[in-house]
């Protein structure tokens, strides 16, 4: 245990327990007495946006829906059994995802903890490709595109991030096209795994009732097994910011239009703080949220429903805001959300009593995840600059000026897009 840093949260009555171990992978032990089950992630730094970098000064470029692609790979080991089927003998449930920057694996259950974990880390550190295995792949990725393009909210972030982010790999989705995976070639995974799969690029989170001694030696003894390559300095390109398209539409078989506004920062280089993350959900929250006078008026008259949503998305790579809605008024709604965005950069009429409803209702959800096994290591993986449990003294510390200033100077270097579809 001297290797494993303590950090204590007597306020919410939680733990973590953190130690980078000597390879580089990073793993944090959450205990939480009594909980019937134990959920752990393996996350890597690699998302679907690391298709053009540099190793060791040299450029790489790869096909989208690469780190997709790998995801999928990384199940199916060549033997009949897959990682999937082999964590269900264990009694654990396993699946795995692609983000924008990150790829992560997880699983959950009740027995076998120390095997679970084992094949886990077995899982993302080797792996033999085969074109026979990649040929497959390819055409259960084909299929998966195909439901991709035929669900309308899926359709419409697409559709407001490549307006936002056009020619870059946001504007295309996460698991690439068919013409780029059709590109994709053994040597293109094996490199891809060798330059990422790295313990240095990987995080490990476990959550729940589990001796903290046990799992911390097992995860030391078996990540000293890695083959693991020092010499390698991988550097991402920045994104290549266009012009946003102003606005685009399509048509699709839906009964009610759909709409979403993007706003786009155009300074990428600023890092966002926990703190600036939420002093900026807080803002757009003020602006368009349920505690608005907008809100409740476009609400009565039937103009929006509860399909209304706010998403904030502040990465050190890119920053957007997306405000989307299912509405029989997209020209109207459109207009209303940069009428008050336009009015909004020079003044509000935000309260400290919508402030405080607000916080009260962030501080819920926070308390509500602490038992969400699920999302409470999601959210311990993307809090990148603190711990996720220092959320709610953040939270408590935000001043109502403080949140306009963030929001003011969010809007005052930003670009607008819209994007809609509506009914055949």
């Amino acid at each position: 245990m001297s290797d494993l840093k303590k950090i204590a949260y007597s306020s919410i009555d939680e733990d973590i327990f953190f130690s980078e171990l000597s390879s580089g992978l990073r793993l944090y032990l959450i205990p939480k007495k009594d909980f019937q089950e134990v959920y752990a992630m393996m996350t890597c730094h690699f998302g679907s946006i690391d298709n053009h970098f540099t190793v060791n000064d040299k450029k790489k470029d790869f096909p989208l829906g690469i780190a997709h692609f790998l995801e999928h790979q990384l199940f199916d080991n060549g033997s009949q059994e897959d990682i999937a089927q082999q964590f269900s003998k264990l009694g654990s449930e396993s699946n795995a995802f692609t983000g924008f920057e990150k790829t992560h694996y997880y699983f959950s259950g009740s027995n076998n903890l120390l095997a679970s974990l084992d094949l886990l880390l077995t899982l993302v550190s080797k792996h033999t490709f085969t074109d026979e295995s990649i040929k497959k792949e390819k055409e259960i990725i084909k299929k998966e595109i195909a439901l991709y393009q035929d669900d309308p909210d899926n359709r419409l972030y697409e559709g407001v991030l490549k307006n936002m982010y056009p020619k870059t790999a946001l504007a295309e989705d996460i698991v690439g096209t068919n013409h780029s995976i059709e590109k994709i070639t053994v040597k293109h995974l094996q490199d891809c795994f060798s330059f990422f799969y790295q313990p240095s690029h990987l995080e490990l989170v476990v959550i729940g009732d589990f001796d903290i001694n046990e799992v911390y030696s097992s995860v030391s003894t078996a990540q000293k097994k890695w083959a693991i390559d020092k010499k390698q300095t991988i550097d991402r390109l920045p994104l290549s910011l266009q012009p946003v398209v102003k606005k685009s539409s399509i048509m699709m078989p839906i009964s009610i239009s759909k709409l979403a506004i993007g706003i786009r920062r155009t300074v990428s280089n600023k890092i966002f703080s926990m703190k600036e993350k939420i002093k900026i959900d807080l803002f757009f929250s003020l602006l368009f949220g349920w505690t608005s006078k907008d809100y409740q008026t476009w609400y009565d008259k039937g103009m929006i429903d509860d399909s209304f949503s706010i998403e904030t998305t502040l990465s050190n790579r890119y920053q957007f805001v997306v405000i989307s809605l299912d509405t029989n008024h997209p020209i109207a709604m459109s207009s209303h959300i940069k009428k008050k965005i336009k009015m909004v950069s020079s003044k509000t009429d935000f309260t400290s009593q919508q402030l405080d409803r607000l916080k009260k209702e962030r501080y819920g959800e926070f308390i509500r995840s602490l038992d969400a096994l699920d999302v409470l290591t999601q959210q311990l993986i993307e809090a990148d600059d603190s711990f996720y449990f220092d959320y709610p003294d953040i939270l408590m510390s935000i001043g109502l000026n403080e949140v306009i200033e963030a929001g003011q100077e969010f809007l005052n270097h930003s670009e607008l897009t819209e994007f809609m579809i509506f009914p055949k």
